[in-house]
């Protein structure tokens, strides 16, 4: 099955979700024939229990973060007010 064209308008958050996937280390740029092969592990696709707590520790440190953003912006707000 060949690969599909994002539309334009969905192209610009792909890239950016697999950036931010690239620089927490969950996927890794590889050529067209490497993607397409099976992994060294024998699995099709599924994801090892590691992959999933690197997931998972993503996910964590993203709420995170977006909680201390948001506390940032309250204390802005605050002082505006005064």
């Amino acid at each position: 099955m060949r690969p599909r064209r994002l539309p334009l308008a969905r192209q610009e958050a792909a890239d950016k979700a697999l950036e931010e996937m690239q620089k927490a280390g969950i996927v890794e740029p590889v050529g067209y024939n490497e993607a397409r092969s099976h992994r060294s592990d024998g699995c099709r696709g599924q994801s090892t229990q590691e992959e999933r707590e690197k997931v998972e520790k993503v996910e964590k440190v993203e709420k995170v973060e977006k909680v201390e953003k948001v506390e940032k912006v309250e204390k802005v707000e605050k002082v505006e007010d005064l």
